[in-house]
């Protein structure tokens, strides 16, 4: 009887032992899961905003090479697509810059800054770009 009553008591001591050892795993393990796990989410919103462009780019192409199609078009296209979406500070070209009826292609670049755009990539990284081109035959 004494055996087991021993048996019991160091068993109920280790779990008090071990109390204060699962805060401890938690104080040093949760940090770094929600770092990996806010970084995860930054690189998901950076491949929505190459997406987002790449689309962008490609709508206003095809706003301009239809027949009747301006500059203008295409960069109101582009601006509408990338505010539909949060996406601030958006540079689009458009070449040519006249288009008319007999123009064979046109080429729209769209350029998206992740320091306006990104919630913790503009610590790291100021000077990181978005680039998306999309050229268009007739």
């Amino acid at each position: 009887m004494t055996t087991a009553r021993n048996n019991f008591r160091r068993k109920r001591n280790r779990g008090r032992r071990r109390r204060g050892s699962a805060a401890v795993e938690f104080a040093i393990a949760f940090p770094i899961l929600l770092l990996f796990l806010i970084f995860m989410w930054e690189f998901a919103r950076a491949e929505m905003i190459r997406q987002t462009a790449e689309t962008a780019a490609y709508e206003g192409a095809r706003q301009a090479i239809v027949v009747g199609g301006t500059p203008q078009d295409a960069q109101n296209t582009v601006r509408e697509i990338m505010q539909a979406v949060g996406i601030k500070d958006t540079e689009v070209d458009v070449s040519p810059s006249v288009i008319t009826n007999t123009t064979s292609a046109v080429e729209v670049s769209v350029t998206v800054p992740m320091r306006s755009n990104a919630w913790i990539t503009p610590l790291f990284f100021e000077d990181l770009n978005v680039h998306s081109k999309m050229k268009l035959l007739r």
